[in-house]
């Protein structure tokens, strides 16, 4: 019979614990990275919910893409200030194009 490893949770046992678990940097900043991703996402979607009711359809849609080509550009030059290869550069923006259409669709 073959072990499975298994990853265990870790759960706070009362307060002391739960206190020196978010005194430790590593995991206070994990949570507010995750708190920094979670109100982002949640801004960004009601700004385009409130968008989409004042504007029309072709000028939200104008708008969403103007955004992700400045998103596009800025991260170009990004990478151009890094002196990476350009093979690389041209891959990188590649997999970020393919990820951002995946994400609209």
């Amino acid at each position: 019979m073959v072990k499975k490893d298994t990853m265990k949770i870790w759960l706070p046992k009362n307060r002391k614990q739960l206190k020196q678990h978010l005194n430790d940097p590593l995991f206070k900043n994990a949570y507010f990275l995750m708190l920094s991703s979670v109100t982002s996402a949640g801004s960004g979607f009601f700004f385009w919910l409130i968008a989409a009711r004042f504007y029309s359809t072709a000028e939200v849609g104008l708008a969403s893409a103007i955004i992700a080509a400045m998103g596009l550009i800025s991260i170009n030059l990004f990478l151009e200030r890094k002196a990476l290869p350009k093979e690389l550069r041209v891959f990188l923006l590649a997999q970020v194009f393919f990820f951002q259409k995946r994400k609209s669709v």
